[in-house]
């Protein structure tokens, strides 16, 4: 096992900067995700610390020595890449040995090893089979299986589940997860889907356009989001923004005006002279008739057409209708918008807002519904730089919280961005034998 720190890492291609000074320290053991939206640098950050791609500036230390200049095979990280890779001609003993026999380890402890790593991955009885005569999530734990015989300090792992169907990704999440946890090896995982990230991930890292937005537990990132992009990325269906107006202790929201809870009201000042975009995520509004009285007087209620309903057996999304006097000029959350829109984020110029409720409810659409708004759990941006205004205050109300279960993701619930995913390294399986693909180039 081994600790990544990577300091100031910067990649440029001619103008365009791919990666703009990344600080970031992977823990003995950890396991990282790296996640963002196509195009946020998350797979050029995993190839520069492989040593695939190099770094412009900064430095790659592995266990505190300085790696940057070295060559992929001095760095001892086994790569797992999206394609799996895997040689079409050798069965799956023969692809998870390959890399050993290139290292011309002795047959005993070749044997070994394979079939410690067969064992670990369930693939005792494929050993003797093609990858033509596998399902994709058992090439998967191939792939796997043979980063693993060579006992890397870590294993990075870009976008390994994309090429799987929706049930077998969840099935190979959790084996990946309980792989992990047996194995106590670093790992650094890319993905752009956030369920991975939420689930996986010790830490999540979340990346936008090659700038490190926030690190954190994740449901750290659900309850203290540094920023509108963190905001919006983390959570599904999305995070609804709204224009806000705020004097003294009053907000006003274009469907309804509320006094600010009396954890935040002297911390108003912030609010002051600032335009103010808030956050609201889907789970926080529900059907007033629902919410008990004691509960009831913690929020405000509101009355909105509801112009479509989403019954999901277990839950029930509402979209509903806010008018809204006009665009609040938040360029910074129009950019958002603009990039996570195929993620359900939804902007203040907007007309339709999404609310998760309590299936139970006997709204109907083209109701004039009211519902009830938990006032507690609203986010405060500045609009103009996308910060997290209340930032110290949402640490406070989320203390108990974290502090139980750092790792919780109870309160994000599933998530399935729609993005598309950020194309992954991959080495396709005609190479030629001297190579062996799912590991660095150099073995």
């Amino acid at each position: 096992m081994s600790e990544i720190k990577l300091v100031g890492v910067t990649r440029r291609f001619a103008d365009d900067v791919a990666v703009d000074h990344v600080d970031l320290d992977i823990a003995d053991g950890e396991f990282m995700i790296l996640v963002g939206p196509s195009g946020s640098g998350k797979s050029t950050v995993l190839r520069m610390i492989a040593g695939l791609e190099d770094v412009s500036d900064g430095q790659v230390l592995i266990d505190g020595k300085d790696v940057t200049g070295s060559a992929p095979r001095d760095r001892n990280l086994a790569m797992v890449f999206q394609s799996y890779a895997l040689y079409p001609h050798l069965t799956v003993r023969g692809n998870m040995e390959f890399p050993l026999k290139l290292k011309k380890m002795p047959r005993k402890e070749i044997d070994e090893r394979v079939s410690r790593a067969a064992a670990s991955l369930e693939l005792q009885d494929l050993l003797d089979r093609k990858p033509a005569q596998l399902s994709g999530g058992q090439r998967q734990r191939v792939a796997m299986g043979r980063a693993i015989v060579r006992e890397p300090s870590a294993f990075l792992l870009d976008e390994p589940l994309s090429n799987l169907d929706a049930q077998l990704r969840v099935q190979t999440r959790a084996e990946l997860g309980e792989l992990q946890e047996r194995l106590k090896t670093t790992t650094v995982y890319v993905t752009h889907d956030q369920t991975e990230a939420m689930t996986l991930g010790d830490r999540v890292a979340v990346l936008r356009k090659g700038r490190l937005q926030q690190v954190g537990p994740p449901k750290e990132l659900y309850l203290i989001p540094a920023n509108v992009f963190v905001a919006g990325f983390i959570g599904s269906p999305g995070m609804n923004f709204f224009p806000a107006t705020v004097d003294g202790t009053t907000v006003k929201l274009p469907m309804v005006e509320y006094e600010l809870p009396a954890r935040l009201a002297d911390r108003s000042e912030l609010l002051h002279g600032t335009h103010v975009v808030v956050g609201i995520r889907p789970e926080h509004f529900e059907d007033v008739g629902l919410v008990g009285r004691a509960e009831r007087q913690a929020g405000v209620g509101f009355t909105a057409k509801v112009e479509r309903l989403e019954w999901l057996g277990s839950e029930l999304f509402v979209h509903f209708r806010v008018e809204t006097s006009g665009d609040t000029g938040s360029e910074t959350l129009r950019e958002v918008v603009d990039e996570l829109g195929a993620s359900g984020v939804r902007g203040e110029h907007e007309m339709l807002t999404v609310a998760r409720i309590d299936p139970a409810s006997d709204i109907a659409e083209g109701d004039e519904a009211k519902f009830w708004l938990n006032t507690d759990r609203i986010h405060y941006f500045d609009a103009d730089t996308g910060e997290n205004l209340l930032q110290k205050a949402d640490e406070i109300r989320a203390g108990d919280h974290l502090d139980a279960d750092p790792s919780s993701t109870d309160d994000a619930g599933p998530a399935e961005p729609a993005d598309p995913a950020e194309p992954a390294a991959s080495v396709p399986p005609s190479v030629p034998p001297s190579v062996p693909p799912a590991v660095s180039p150099h073995g």
